[in-house]
């Protein structure tokens, strides 16, 4: 299917290491243009890590835009160039100090796609060691904690877990395991 929308012109209006904000002229069917910004912000892969008694690990993150924790799974950009199941052992290591053996894609998705072409992947983690924690200075992280699939589910019910993306994740964990 094509689009009645045309674009005429676009521009970085803004840029740094994290975030592109794109100014593009666009007109719809009636021919009027019209200024459309949207945000390019890297793609980024969320972890379901599985221990061995079928618990999920959550990370209780804290996230400077809301002033608060959120509790979330562990996640963190994909670098140039590199495969989504090593950004994931990557990012599960360095923010749960857990170490997977096993790695598996289960999707990728879009976090708000009316602003943004963020994508992310939900990737499943299996056979885990422990290791240490490596934070970057921005990040502030309790000690990860293992949750039953009925204790995330209570969580989410009783609305303690609100990150699109942890969300978003979940739900495709639940439903391609039938849980």
């Amino acid at each position: 299917m094509n689009s009645k929308l045309k674009t005429f012109s676009s521009i970085i209006d803004y840029e740094n290491k994290w975030i592109k904000v794109f100014k593009n002229i666009v007109s719809g069917s009636d021919n009027q243009k019209l200024d459309f910004y949207y945000v390019s912000l890297n793609t980024f892969v969320k972890v379901i890590a599985v221990n061995d008694k079928n618990e999920i690990a959550l990370i209780n993150n804290f996230r400077y835009i809301l002033q608060s924790y959120q509790l979330e799974l562990p996640a963190g950009i994909i670098e140039k160039g590199e495969k989504i199941e090593n950004a994931a052992l990557r990012e599960l290591s360095e923010e749960t100090g857990i170490i997977a053996q096993n790695t598996k894609i289960m999707g990728e998705f879009f976090t708000t796609n009316g602003v943004s072409d963020q994508k992310g992947y939900g990737v499943i983690a299996s056979k885990l060691s422990f290791g240490e924690t490596h934070l970057d200075s921005l990040e502030e992280i309790e000690p990860v904690k293992f949750y039953s699939i009925s204790e995330i589910k209570k969580l989410i019910a009783k609305n303690f877990i609100k990150d699109g993306p942890t969300l978003t994740v979940l739900s495709m964990y639940f439903s391609q395991n039938n849980l």
